[in-house]
């Protein structure tokens, strides 16, 4: 039986993209509607606020040190407090708005497009500094991960009634192929928000407008829901020194707190699994 632990009092408009840096054993996530990350140390209790000149949709490690921001403005390299932009989102067809993403296992920074109108898309940002649309027709663009052998993608697209893509990866060439549904939509308010990958290959999925985070098997079948004490738990991310400690970041934009009164906060729930050390971007010659 899992219980939920309430981290920190956020009061986060759109909390969302929770990393653990196991470096700096410490976790990383944003508000996009305030236009801030954050950095809490739990073993300090230190929590680190910065202010964003743009609105960041997630954020990503970067190997040689930084962070890599997918923001409004487009792809930046948050360094030492100095933001430089690699990637112009005028290229990305606004008003889309870059939102959720991932670094796979070679490096790439995979990262989706979110907007009011179902032309969304998902794109592939290589070392070499290349961007490529790897799926379109994308609703809302969300949570990424990989199996542990890095022979599948999982994706979630949160537009409309919400679904979850399982693709047949190729980790060499960073190509998708043999799209199917992992995970129909709910046919509730619940729709597959972030998500995450554990140890043993199962994925973890927050769900927007449905109070609970799930374990699924590889094959679909649920293992495990865990009741949350908000409406939208927004995604997961694994870390503590033994990374079996689930940090669930949340939403408050649009909920009323006296009825909910620790929306828009931080969570962890203490797992019986190990979740995978998160895979830094290779930036390359970006830049």
């Amino acid at each position: 039986m899992y219980s939920v632990e309430h981290v920190l009092p956020m009061n986060n408009a759109l909390g969302e993209g929770p990393l653990w840096n196991a470096v700096e054993q410490a976790l990383y996530w944003i508000d996009f509607t305030r236009a801030q990350f954050f950095r809490y140390d739990p073993s300090t209790s230190d929590l680190q606020t910065h202010d964003l000149p743009y609105k960041p949709g997630c954020l990503a490690f970067v190997e040689g040190g930084g962070i890599l921001l997918a923001t409004t403005e487009g792809l930046v390299h948050w360094q030492d407090g100095n933001p430089i932009v690699l990637k112009d989102n005028a290229l990305y067809h606004p008003p889309n708005r870059f939102n959720d993403g991932a670094a796979d296992r070679q490096g790439r920074f995979w990262v989706g497009t979110a907007s009011d109108a179902p032309e969304n898309a998902l794109y592939r940002l290589d070392p070499d500094g290349s961007m490529h649309r790897m799926e379109t027709g994308i609703g809302i663009s969300n949570g990424i991960g990989w199996s542990p052998d890095n022979t599948v993608m999982y994706y979630s697209d949160s537009g409309g009634s919400g679904i979850v893509f399982a693709y047949d990866y190729d980790l060499a060439t960073g190509t998708l192929s043999n799209r199917r549904t992992f995970l129909p939509p709910t046919g509730t308010d619940a729709v597959a928000d972030g998500l995450t990958v554990d140890s043993d290959g199962f994925i973890w999925i927050a769900y927007w407008n449905g109070w609970k985070v799930a374990r699924y098997d590889p094959a679909g079948r649920l293992v495990a829901e865990i009741a949350m004490p908000v409406q939208r738990p927004t995604s997961g991310a694994f870390g503590g020194p033994d990374l079996n400690e689930l940090y669930v970041t949340s939403a408050g934009d649009g909920l009323d707190k006296t009825q909910q009164p620790l929306t828009g906060d931080l969570f962890k729930i203490v797992t019986d699994v190990r979740g995978l050390p998160e895979p830094y971007v290779r930036l390359g010659t970006i830049g």
